[in-house]
């Protein structure tokens, strides 16, 4: 069945082909890395975001719409990884231009959640940057401005985050998926257990029990999540333990990148709190 979408997507995008013009229009997989690509490319280049509001990236299948914004775009930008493979297989279906991020990122690790970290981001900015003033080289300038002054909100942004943290002893979590995974890493956030055992796979009943064991032990109170993720296996953990569940949106969709990192960090002082009693 999904090899019958796939071929029906490949034709509408030959289709549309014939149609739409691409001059200084860019679709990107997801928000976050709209929103950075944003602040390099300025007011110069039109961006569509791929990946619908509320929506789990690594399980989203494309569709005609999706098609459309591909087809109007001079240059295609994605994650790569898993996080937003569907974009990847679409990009290796046409004969776009595409930037895959993560194959320029010095990272060994397989998370895929890079734009999390603002370190990490300073990395992807650059290699947006590289990207669009090799497309538009008149404009270079233009560009490397604004990936200097970005630059300098991402440093102040992790001087903000590293202030709002340090004073809090007990920095210890349980998420159900591991989408802060180089954030929890860079600031030094303990994560005592990721629930799920892969992407869409169900913890074991074993797994459940040693975390409900953890959250009893370690005075947890909450456990993050992702807005988009509901399932019956954190009511059974809630229920035997009292643990609140609380969402950390990883995606932030219309929502500026400081803006969604900020309020991650308010979410995490909110988490912190009420366990350093």
């Amino acid at each position: 069945m999904k090899n019958k979408i796939w071929k029906l997507l490949i034709i509408v995008f030959l289709i549309l082909s014939m149609s739409y013009p691409q001059e200084k229009n860019l679709a990107v997989s997801i928000y976050p890395i709209g929103s950075i690509t944003k602040y390099i490319v300025g007011k110069l280049w039109n961006i569509s975001i791929l990946l619908p509001s509320n929506t789990n990236p690594h399980l989203f299948e494309p569709t005609s719409e999706t098609m459309r914004e591909i087809e109007k775009a001079k240059l295609v930008i994605i994650n790569g990884k898993d996080v937003d493979i569907w974009a990847k297989k679409l990009a290796d279906s046409t004969k776009k231009d595409v930037l895959v991020i993560s194959d320029y990122l010095k990272v060994r690790e397989s998370n895929p959640h890079f734009w999390l970290d603002p370190i990490l981001v300073k990395d992807m900015a650059k290699i947006i940057y590289n990207k669009i003033s090799t497309l538009d080289p008149s404009n270079k300038g233009y560009y490397l401005k604004n990936l200097n002054d970005f630059n300098k909100k991402i440093d102040e942004l992790h001087k903000y985050i590293i202030k709002e943290l340090s004073t809090f002893k007990n920095k210890k979590i349980i998420a159900y998926h591991p989408s802060f995974y180089y954030f929890f890493k860079r600031y030094n956030i303990e994560v005592l257990s990721y629930i799920e055992e892969g992407e869409g796979k169900e913890p074991s009943l074993k797994k459940i029990l040693g975390i409900i064991e953890i959250i009893k032990r370690e005075n947890i109170k909450y456990i993050v999540k992702e807005p988009f993720v509901n399932n019956p296996t954190l009511e059974t953990i809630q229920k035997e333990t009292g643990v609140k569940l609380v969402d950390m949106d990883p995606l932030g969709y219309n929502k500026d990148y400081f803006s969604l990192i900020k309020e991650n960090v308010i979410i995490l002082k909110v988490i912190f709190n009420e366990q350093n009693p």
